[in-house]
């Protein structure tokens, strides 16, 4: 990575001029009806990203924003981050591309570190920062952001200032020496890993169930694909909206023609915490319950209600949409 460093100019930038505009992103580069936006989403997902009928507006999903750390299932709360910003882009060489060029530069998919799924937080907290001034707050992503940087630098022949190289220049001889252009290219894990805040223990009484705190929040209905092979990626999740634990065995899910999903023994649901149940095979976890079912069964053209059963038969919430 320092061989690579070295072919790079180290001058003033020039930030006259710049406007956001000058950059058309998030469009259809390959022609497949998906923008820019929705690929990475589905590029980035830990597993199958759930998405409309059209195959590409990406309406649930599972994603670990690197710079942060954390794990994101909601994705409006993501932002695609141009690695290298369009911003300091500009200040570095883009004034002088053509509109052309930079539309390329703000919709590359063809490398895998230029553009990535993080946290809103994280991305506007970097802004259009170099990393003299900013770097992931998640440690372990510092040297494969700083691989990222330096990449996409290169690639597009653009310069850097003498405090942004200095800064480069000093982590590549220390934390993070033998760095190659693939230690660039984020890892993305498949297996959700959920941190939860818990209060200090006052009392050894064993908490009791509480009817009422558990609520079916998503219906992820349509799998990608054949539903007969991919129903193991439909799902219904439950949320203990409660302030105590609540032991899920027993309770039932139910769609508008009576197929059924009972959840077994073994399973609590922490408060604040969910559930996924799945209709179709898969390895259960203590928050995933594979049922195991033979077909999909939420309806995928013109919608389906899901009603939650506790173990005495009462009815406890319903949760329909329209596809």
């Amino acid at each position: 990575m320092l061989d690579l460093l070295l072919t790079i100019d180290v001058k003033l930038e020039t930030p006259s001029g710049y406007s956001r505009d000058l950059f058309e992103h998030w469009t259809d580069e390959d022609g497949d009806g998906c923008d820019t936006r929705q690929e990475v989403l589905i590029r980035d997902a830990g597993g199958t990203a759930q998405v409309d009928a059209f195959g590409c507006a990406v309406v649930a999903g599972d994603w670990y924003s690197v710079y942060d750390g954390v794990w994101i299932s909601d994705p409006t709360l993501l932002d695609i981050d141009h690695v290298v910003a369009l911003k300091e882009a500009w200040d570095s060489g883009a004034k002088e591309w053509d509109a052309d060029t930079r539309r390329r530069f703000a919709n590359d998919l063809s490398d895998p570190r230029s553009l990535i799924a993080v946290t809103s937080e994280s991305n506007r907290s970097k802004g259009a920062a170099d990393p003299s001034n900013w770097l992931p707050s998640n440690s372990d992503d510092r040297c494969r952001y700083i691989a990222a940087w330096v990449t996409v630098k290169v690639r597009w022949e653009l310069s850097m200032d003498e405090s942004e190289y200095g800064r480069i220049r000093n982590l590549l001889n220390s934390e993070c020496a033998g760095l190659t252009t693939s230690a660039g290219v984020p890892a993305r894990p498949t297996t959700v890993f959920t941190t939860t805040t818990t209060e200090p223990v006052t009392s050894t009484t064993e908490p009791t169930p509480a009817a009422g705190t558990l609520k079916i929040s998503t219906i992820v209905y349509d799998a990608p694909g054949n539903d007969v092979l991919y129903n193991d990626s439909e799902y219904v999740v439950i949320t203990n909206t409660g302030t105590v634990p609540v032991d899920a065995g027993g309770w039932a899910i139910l769609d508008a023609v009576g197929h059924q999903i009972t959840i077994p023994a073994g399973y609590t649901i922490a408060a604040g915490s969910e559930l996924r149940v799945y209709t179709g095979p898969g390895d259960d976890t203590a928050t995933r319950y594979f049922a195991g079912l033979g077909q999909a069964i939420w309806n995928n053209s013109g919608g389906d209600t899901a009603t939650l059963y506790d173990p005495t038969g009462s009815v406890i919430d319903t949760h329909s949409y329209r596809s």
